[in-house]
Parts: C-alpha cells; sequence; structure tokens
C-alpha cells in the first residue's frame, strides 16, 4: 500500500484507498541545547497555568535543573524529524510518574494522545508496572487523554485546592490538582 504525504496537515499521511494515518511520535534525551526551548515554552502562560508551580524560571534556574539532573526525567517528543512535545517519566522502583504536553503550535491537533502514549510506553519498556500522575481536573483536555490511556482517579487520595490565574479569564480561579493512576498488566 502506497502512503501519499497528506499536505494540510504535516502529521497525517493519506493511503491510496483514502484510509488515514498518523506519523509515530518517538522519544529523545534532552540536550544541553534543548533548554532555552523549554524555558520558554514551560514559561508560557498557558503552559504554566497548569503546572504545579506556576512560577516564571529564569535561564539561571533552567541551568541548576540541568546541573542537577532534572532532565533525566524528561525526554523530546518528536514526529517527522521535529520536536512536537516534551514527556516526563520519574521512575522509581516499579512506580513510574508520567506527564506531557504538546508545544503550543503544535497544540489542536491530536497529538497529546501520541505524545503521552510515548511516554507511557517508555515507562513500561523499562519495567514499570503503576504508572501516576497529577492533574488539574479542570484541564479537560489533559483529563481526557489520561481517561483514554486507562488512567482513573485514585479514590483514596485528596484532592488539593489551589489559586491560579488562567488565559482569559480576569480573576484567579480556584483548580483541583487530584491523582490518577493506571496500573500495568
Amino acid at each position: 500500500m502506497k502512503v501519499v504525504p497528506k499536505s494540510t496537515h504535516p502529521f497525517w499521511a493519506s493511503l491510496e484507498d483514502g484510509a488515514r494515518q498518523v506519523s509515530s511520535v518517538t522519544l529523545r534525551e534532552v540536550t544541553e541545547a534543548d533548554l532555552e526551548m523549554l524555558r520558554t515554552h514551560r514559561n508560557r502562560d498557558d503552559t504554566r497555568c497548569w503546572l504545579g508551580s506556576a512560577a516564571v524560571i529564569s535561564e539561571e534556574m533552567q541551568r541548576a535543573w540541568w546541573t542537577n539532573g532534572g532532565a533525566n526525567t524528561m525526554r523530546i517528543a518528536t514526529s517527522l524529524g521535529e520536536d512536537i512535545g516534551l514527556a516526563r517519566v520519574d521512575l522509581v522502583g516499579e512506580q513510574a510518574c508520567v506527564g506531557s504536553d504538546v508545544f503550543a503550535k503544535y497544540r489542536g491537533r491530536g497529538l497529546g494522545h501520541r505524545v503521552f502514549d510515548a511516554a507511557c510506553r517508555y515507562a513500561s519498556d523499562r519495567e514499570a508496572k503503576m504508572l501516576w500522575l497529577q492533574v488539574f481536573i479542570e484541564n479537560t483536555a489533559a483529563v481526557r487523554i489520561y481517561l483514554r490511556a486507562g488512567f482513573h482517579f485514585h479514590p483514596g487520595h485528596y484532592v488539593t485546592e489551589i489559586p491560579r490565574e488562567i488565559p482569559g479569564y480576569s480573576y484567579r480561579v480556584n483548580l483541583h490538582y487530584a491523582h490518577m493512576r493506571r496500573l500495568l498488566t
């Protein structure tokens, strides 16, 4: 079956029979050359509002993160040779804290679940038996991705309420930070 590139969307290809397939997402290590790209992405208002810590980070803070091994838990998600997002996989024994984000210029293209699936596969390939994450339940796009990937809200974990400024709102809102997990077979 011949694959014909589809010009309207760089991450989709049309097959001769009219079916569509999406390009694969792979993970690569973070390099020192990625630091400014990561800091710029992390400091965007529409990214920071969904992080556990919403503080803007400086170049010095980013450099300290790199020097102290912070990049060891991060991977850059790539597709068709382009960096499209990032994945977090923090392995501790048989558990892994996982997470992902799609870079702003690639959002809204259906890539979020592919980047997150790549993070989960990465953890599973390293013998993780349980995956977990924390998410603001108001981040409905992320919650949909996590539920689709087989994650469930952890019933024994309390929800933390955190005041946050959200782009598009003229006032601070209280977001609800919850724990989700998935057992692997």
